[in-house]
């Protein structure tokens, strides 16, 4: 029996696993800001996500990943400098777009051929991951258009109406610092130094990248 979801919204690890495990969505926190959270291999779980959210399906999921080895179930891309980067910024805010292995192809991936992936900098996260053994989708909790929630009190009043009713609820013990930073820095990995292709500026720049011979 899934255990009940806090007046708060609040919920333990075992019950985010069993929510998880189920299909369901949850809002936890990353060394970034809050993601919603889903198991990356339900496609049912993935398109609530999608509802949730207000994503357009043609707008691919990101996923996390607990380390390079799970990363490299859903993909054959982390070789040369793709895997050097992994090795240096993971766990941390890098987000690197590699070609996806057809297993992973589908909702994740909006039907293309790539999948983006990152080792979340917050161990609380990465035990989660591991503890459920499969990835997570983690696109960022907030509604399509909107800024992304930084704190769990944002997350609660963003979705409130999904926390009533027990569509979402938030892992997010209270003694983990509050993430402020702002989203993921997002690459499709070059051949050589400065040739990374930056898709969306974070925490890790260019200059960053460039130091990575």
């Amino acid at each position: 029996m899934t255990e009940p979801t806090s007046p708060t919204g609040t919920i333990s690890l075992h019950a985010a696993l069993d929510r998880l495990g189920a299909g369901g969505v949850i809002a936890f926190p990353t060394e970034t800001v809050f993601g919603l959270g889903a198991d990356a291999t339900n496609p049912a779980a993935v398109e609530r996500v999608y509802a949730i959210k207000g994503r357009p399906r043609t707008n691919p999921m990101p996923v996390v990943v607990a380390d390079l080895a799970m990363a490299e179930t859903l993909t054959d891309g982390l070789t040369g400098r793709a895997r050097r980067l992994a090795e240096a910024f993971w766990p941390g805010p890098l987000t690197l777009v590699c070609p996806a292995r057809d297993a992973v192809i589908g909702i994740v991936t909006a039907g293309g051929d790539t999948v983006a992936l990152r080792t979340p900098g917050l161990e609380l996260v990465c035990e989660l991951i591991r503890a459920l053994g499969r990835p997570l989708i983690a696109p960022s909790a907030n509604r399509t258009g909107a800024d992304p929630a930084r704190t769990i009190e944002e997350v609660r009043s963003a979705f409130a109406r999904e926390i009533e009713a027990d569509e979402l609820a938030c892992y997010a013990p209270a003694a983990i610092k509050t993430p402020g930073s702002a989203p993921s820095t997002i690459v499709i990995p070059g051949e050589t130094p400065g040739t990374d292709r930056v898709l969306r500026a974070g925490p890790i720049t260019i200059d960053d990248l460039a130091t990575l011979r």
